[in-house]
């Protein structure tokens, strides 16, 4: 059988001795781990992300800006997200807050022990292709502090630089393409200033639903359900728009709309 390889691993923290502490840590775990970065703040951690394009990002949160809220909220929208495991100081409230589905957090120094459990959660939950890639940006969007519902957006024309005011009701979809996020409304895609992640923490979810990591669908702008294959189904939208609908967003997508 052949083995498989150690998943890559960057470490972010602006505090030396704790990397090198947690280096030390999780080089005993070569079968499963391979760190193969660190940074010292989260604009280098972006930075080398993007370079070495690791499977696991171990992140402090309590950095100066960007902290590592808004550094994973940055990851989320890669096309291929990492795990992120969080690192804090405080095992009270602030814990609580990371406690989100597919992540892990750790407390400040770290014990072998739980770092052993992180590292369990990690062999359990790796998985290929696109399901994987699905559940850590879904879980990374759900760090997204909340932010106030979207009512309007301005799409600058870029031919006449004009801005066409539309209430977000209009808007077809949202999507990402090749790191740029654009609306699609009547027809025609315009180019936006913001992250898939931000978007979704300001839109409605009675109206917008996150039907793939590059997707966010008007419900009310669906035409048909078309079903594909291992259980996924294709999304058409009325301008004719096919979208894809991931397995594992199916269940709650048939929450909201329901299927008879």
């Amino acid at each position: 059988m052949e083995r498989v390889k150690p998943l890559r691993l960057l470490l972010v923290d602006d505090e030396e001795p704790a990397r090198l502490r947690l280096r030390r840590m999780l080089e005993k775990h070569p079968d499963l781990v391979e760190v193969v970065g660190e940074a010292h703040d989260g604009k280098s951690g972006l930075s080398q992300f993007r370079e070495l394009q690791p499977d696991v990002v171990f992140l402090d949160v309590q950095m100066p800006p960007p902290n590592g809220l808004e550094v994973a909220a940055e990851l989320a929208d890669e096309a291929e997200p990492p795990w992120v495991i969080f690192l804090t100081a405080f095992a009270d409230h602030a814990v609580k807050a990371f406690e989100l589905k597919a992540l892990d957090y750790l407390v400040k120094p770290v014990s072998a022990e739980r770092l052993q459990s992180t590292l369990q959660r990690l062999r359990e939950q790796r998985n290929d292709g696109d399901e994987w890639r699905e559940a850590v940006s879904e879980s990374l969007q759900k760090a997204m502090p909340s932010a106030p519902t979207l009512e309007r957006v301005a799409l600058l024309d870029p031919v006449t630089e004009n801005r066409l005011i539309v209430p977000i009701e209009k808007i077809d979809l949202f999507l990402s393409r090749e790191e740029r996020c654009y609306a699609r409304t009547g027809g025609q895609e315009y180019l936006l200033q913001n992250t898939m992640s931000r978007l979704e923490s300001c839109l409605s979810p009675a109206l917008f639903f996150r039907a793939h990591r590059c997707f966010l669908v008007n419900v009310n702008r669906i035409l048909q359900v078309i079903p594909w294959f291992n259980g996924a189904y294709n999304i058409k939208m009325l301008d004719g728009t096919e979208v894809p609908l991931t397995r594992r967003k199916v269940a709650a997508f048939k929450e909201k709309v329901e299927f008879l």
